[in-house]
C-alpha cells in the first residue's frame, strides 16, 4: 500500500516541533531535521546521525541512554533529560519505514538539582514522583511485513526493552502526532494543545487480525 506524502512535509513538521518547544524554553539541545539521499532512499534524519542501531539493545537502559546523549543522537534533548528521536525513510513519496523514540532520563537528574523550580511548574509533575520508573517508548513502521513466530504488525508501539512487546498501531505515525503523544503522556496537556495542527495522514496499514486485539487507532483525516 502506498503512502503518498511529500518528504519535505515530514521535515517541516519535525522542525515545527523543535521550534515550538524551544520557544517555550523547554529544550536543552536540539538537532533539526534534514533530508538526505542514501543509496536511493530519502532519509529524514538529523545532521551527524547514524542509523538508529539495535546494537546496544541488550545493555542496561542507563547505558543506552547515556550513549545516545553522548553521541548527540536525538532531535530534542528536553530540560528534564528526555530525548526524542524521529527518523523516516522514503522511496520517492512512499514511506518505507520510520522509527520514533522517546528516552526519558534514567535518573531525572534535573529534578534532583532543581526540584523546587520544576515543581512550581506543573509541566513535569508526572515525572517528578520518586517512584517513577523511566522506560523507552518507540513507534516503529516497516512497509515490508516481517514474518516471524511472534506478532509483528507493520506499525507498532514498543514499551521498554521487552523483545516481543509490539502493540499494533493503525497506521504510520506522523511527527506531530508522535510529539503530541509524548507531551500528553509524559509532560503536560496544555503544552500539547499548543502544537501545530497535524496535516499528514498516512494510509492505514493494520492487518484485520490485529484489529481483533487491543490496538491503537491514529486520528483520521476529517
Amino acid at each position: 500500500m502506498a503512502h503518498k506524502i511529500k518528504v519535505g512535509w515530514v521535515v517541516r513538521d519535525i522542525n515545527a516541533v523543535i521550534e515550538y518547544l524551544t520557544g517555550l524554553g523547554l529544550v536543552d539541545g536540539s538537532r533539526f531535521a534534514i533530508q538526505r539521499m542514501v543509496r536511493g532512499i530519502d532519509e529524514v534524519t538529523f545532521e551527524g546521525a547514524r542509523e538508529f542501531s539495535a546494537a546496544i539493545k541488550d545493555a542496561p537502559y542507563a547505558d543506552i541512554y547515556h550513549s545516545l546523549l553522548g553521541q548527540g543522537a536525538y532531535n530534542l534533548h528536553m530540560l528534564d533529560g528526555g530525548l526524542l528521536q524521529m527518523g523516516y525513510y522514503f522511496r520517492g513519496r512512499q514511506l518505507l519505514r520510520h522509527r520514533l523514540a522517546f528516552f526519558p532520563s534514567p535518573k531525572l537528574s534535573a529534578f534532583q538539582d532543581e526540584t523546587g523550580a520544576y515543581l512550581r511548574d506543573d509541566l513535569y509533575l508526572g515525572s517528578a514522583a520518586m517512584n517513577t520508573v523511566p522506560i523507552p517508548v518507540r513507534f516503529d513502521f516497516n512497509a515490508d511485513r516481517v514474518v516471524s513466530k511472534w506478532p509483528h504488525p507493520d506499525s507498532h508501539l514498543s514499551l521498554g526493552q521487552f523483545e516481543h512487546c509490539r502493540i499494533p498501531v493503525s497506521a504510520p505515525v506522523p511527527p506531530l502526532v508522535f510529539a503530541d503523544f509524548v507531551l500528553r503522556s509524559f509532560y503536560n496537556i496544555d503544552i500539547a494543545d499548543g502544537l501545530p495542527k497535524n496535516s499528514i495522514f498516512f494510509d492505514q496499514t493494520i492487518a484485520p487480525v490485529d484489529t481483533e486485539i487491543l490496538h491503537l487507532m491514529l486520528p483520521r483525516k476529517e
